[in-house]
């Protein structure tokens, strides 16, 4: 059970936030994958720039999707330290409120 008297922070939200944020990247960049390479495979039936158009829109949606999902990946990791900074600095600080605590 907790002491009432002690200070703490609940960052369970954070870390939940994190893993969502990466189930996002993971899923956004199937969909993109998955939406490039069937443009990718629709140019190979279609003739001349329409070909070509769907390749190359294909690829694109591959590379934006990427970077999409690097972005969201980034931000989940920032966030998993963030949380991580928080909970050793919360544990740091009650050591030193311990210690004056201590004092009196």
């Amino acid at each position: 059970m907790t002491n009432p008297q002690t200070v703490f922070g609940e960052f369970s939200g954070m870390s939940h936030d994190s893993s969502q944020l990466q189930n996002i990247s993971d899923q956004q960049a199937q969909i993109m994958r998955n939406l490039g390479n069937t443009l990718d495979n629709l140019a190979t039936h279609l003739q001349g720039q329409a070909g070509t158009a769907m390749q190359s829109l294909g690829d694109r949606l591959i590379t934006i999707g990427n970077q999409f999902s690097t972005k969201f990946a980034d931000h989940s990791d920032m966030m998993r330290n963030n949380v991580q900074l928080l909970n050793n600095n919360e544990e740091h600080n009650a050591s030193i409120i311990r210690g004056v605590e201590g004092l009196t």
